[in-house]
């Protein structure tokens, strides 16, 4: 595929928003109706949760920064990203945004966090990580073939 101005995935939109969407979301219905996971506190858990996210992003993003390509989805994709936190999952990234949030969910103990979590990753998974991989397929081609049957999507 030639780099152009469409040479991009066209996903709904940055993921970054949509998960900070979700966590609105899920945040706005525990404040209305308050609902906890569990009967006992949660923070260390969440905080671990938390920050094991931010080590996985920071990861991925020195790694993709290494290759020389861009973090930002309507920009083109310039290399197949295949080490580091790549060599485990193709979507690192989104993997990390998943543990954040889930640990802010068990951070503030609250299922609604959790429930608009869920809705978060298949509004990612369907608008975002599907386009990305047919896009991906097109301009790698055969490489990337051969890098989904090595790498798991999550993990």
């Amino acid at each position: 595929m030639p780099e152009s101005a469409e040479d991009h995935p066209r996903v709904i939109a940055p993921t970054p928003i949509l998960f900070a969407l979700g966590l609105g979301l899920g945040g706005l219905a525990q404040w209305v109706s308050p609902w906890p996971l569990a009967p006992w506190h949660l923070h260390g858990f969440g905080v671990l949760a938390v920050l094991l996210g931010i080590a996985i992003s920071l990861w991925a993003v020195y790694t993709m920064k290494g290759k020389d390509t861009s973090l930002d989805p309507n920009r083109p994709t310039t290399a197949l990203v295949q080490t580091g936190p790549f060599a485990y999952s193709r979507n690192p990234i989104y993997l990390a945004m998943t543990i954040s949030s889930l640990g802010v969910a068990l951070y503030f103990n609250s299922i609604w966090l959790c429930l608009s979590l869920i809705l978060t990753v298949g509004v990612v998974h369907y608008g975002v990580i599907l386009p990305e991989e047919h896009y991906l397929a097109q301009k790698f081609g055969k490489s990337y073939t051969r890098y989904r049957q090595h790498v798991r999507r999550w993990i």
